[in-house]
């Protein structure tokens, strides 16, 4: 039985690093919030900070001086064999299916 987790990040653009270092060491960084995103993250496990966990070192494979995506939110949202409906765009992780096959599901 799966546990499903909805979580929601927070996307920040640094347009310090458009034309200059964008480090705050000197002085560069102008970061900006930039929308966000939702995830559906299934799991075997019940635990839902695995969930917040997995999917906070997903992204940061992805961040960098020009951007990061970051956690800001989650719940638990269904528990049972088949995908709850959630509203709206997101993407949906099975943690286990992901360390056997790494494709993120549109």
């Amino acid at each position: 039985m799966k546990n499903y987790y909805l979580i929601t990040t927070q996307y920040l653009e640094n347009y310090g690093a458009h034309c200059d270092s964008g480090k705050f060491s000197d002085g560069k960084a102008c970061w900006k919030y930039k929308g966000g995103g939702q995830y559906l993250i299934s799991t075997d496990s019940p635990r839902e900070a695995n969930a917040v966990a997995f999917l906070t070192d997903y992204l940061h494979k992805g961040n960098d001086i020009h951007s990061k995506e970051l956690v800001v939110g989650w719940e638990q949202i269904g528990q049972g064999y088949t995908e709850p409906h959630v509203d709206g765009d997101y993407k949906s992780i099975d943690i286990e299916e992901y360390f056997n096959n790494p494709v993120v599901k549109s």
